[in-house]
């Protein structure tokens, strides 16, 4: 015999208008302005990363033409790979806090390492 679902009795919460009515007002202030800037890079990212997308394929046509050397283009690739997943973190944090921000992190430590080591 195949096992009856729980029937869930709680009444389904609506969304507040304020998601953050918990917080005090200094840490509300801070988080509504992370979501406007989050908001802001998301109407930017999409130009932002075809720009990176056109640096990286230049990068790839001079290391093909050996125009730059290969260990400085695997440098640089990483680099823009970090950049382009930091700027994608910054757009996603006000959909998602946790993996915007390890977006950020990540990609803005993957960013500055690759450039650090060139």
């Amino acid at each position: 015999m195949s096992k009856q679902k729980k029937r869930n009795n709680k009444a389904k919460k609506e969304p507040s208008a304020n998601p953050y009515a918990h917080m005090s007002p200094r840490r509300q202030k801070l988080h509504q302005q992370a979501d406007e800037i989050s908001l802001k890079f998301s109407k930017l990212s999409p130009k932002i990363n075809r720009v990176l997308l056109a640096i990286f394929a230049v990068i790839v046509v001079l290391l093909l033409v050996k125009v730059i050397p290969a260990q400085t283009a695997r440098y640089l690739i990483i680099a823009i790979m970090g950049a382009a997943l930091a700027i994608n973190g910054i757009s996603g944090y006000h959909q998602s806090k946790w993996a915007g921000f390890f977006l950020m992190v990540f990609g803005t430590l993957l960013c500055l390492g690759n450039l650090m080591m060139l």
